[in-house]
């Protein structure tokens, strides 16, 4: 059976070296930590068999667990697992990446730009600032997709200011729970449907405010340093981004009495 790899240190495993911004270092939760020693100790066939377990698993491999292997894999020369495992981390993830960019016409473009920020983070990033991916996974991924959203807003405007979400959706994507691990709220079908009938009435940073808000549940302000928010995301106060979602629902609000009477 192959050696462990160097990132583990005896019986301990190498501790994350990036800290917070009250300058305590970041630490894996303890059930990760457990995973990472059980899995380093398997023989390669073994790994990936764990690895492949579904959500639904009480077994599941942790997406924190999985990035520490990937890259421990990475560090080690070991090329086959490092490439089957991340193979593995992004099936986990495509459905949920591609349904955040629905009605871009550069969808695939996003999508490979979230994975390349994903991996740059995971194998290259040794002072420490993708150490928060095995601290809470989601959260970054949610973040690395907010600054891709941002990049790609322009190319698609045109797009998203026609297109509804109820002609692009997926029973595929739907039947996964992907914004679970994100930790979104679910919306009423009520709620779905009136978002999906009604986006295209609202332009410009109202209509993507609103999306980010009503659709995905992107959080206004956070006392969390590292929690994406729209008032980061935009560069406007809390106060302007609720004027803001207030004007998306007056516009809204006049329109489904036009329309729903």
């Amino acid at each position: 059976m192959e050696s462990a790899p160097a990132e583990l240190s005896g019986s301990n495993l190498s501790p994350l070296i990036h800290r917070d911004k009250e300058g305590v270092l970041l630490k894996r939760a303890p059930d990760v930590d457990a995973q990472i020693h059980d899995a380093l100790v398997l023989a390669p066939a073994a790994l990936l068999k764990w690895a492949e377990k579904e959500a639904q698993d009480p077994e599941f491999l942790k997406d924190e667990a999985l990035v520490f292997l990937i890259r421990a894999f990475h560090k080690s020369g070991n090329k086959d697992i490092t490439n089957q495992l991340s193979e593995i981390l992004i099936r986990r993830w495509t459905p949920f990446i591609y349904s955040k960019f629905n009605g871009f016409v550069d969808a695939d473009d996003a999508f490979c730009a979230v994975i390349k920020i994903l991996f740059t983070h995971i194998l290259f990033r040794d002072n420490g600032r993708g150490d928060f991916l095995q601290v809470k996974f989601g959260l970054h991924l949610k973040r690395i997709i907010m600054s891709v959203f941002r990049t790609h807003r322009d190319k698609n405007e045109k797009e998203l200011s026609t297109f509804t979400f109820s002609d692009l959706s997926n029973e595929e994507d739907e039947d996964t729970d992907w914004d679970e691990s994100i930790g979104s709220e679910e919306l009423s079908p009520e709620d779905s449907v009136f978002i999906d009938e009604a986006i295209d009435v609202l332009t410009g940073d109202l209509q993507e405010v609103y999306i980010l808000r009503r659709k995905y549940d992107f959080q206004i302000e956070s006392i969390d340093p590292n929690e994406p928010t729209l008032s980061k995301y935009f560069g406007k106060t809390p106060r302007t981004i609720r004027n803001w979602l207030n004007q998306a629902d007056e516009i809204l609000k006049k329109w489904q009495g036009e329309n729903h009477e």
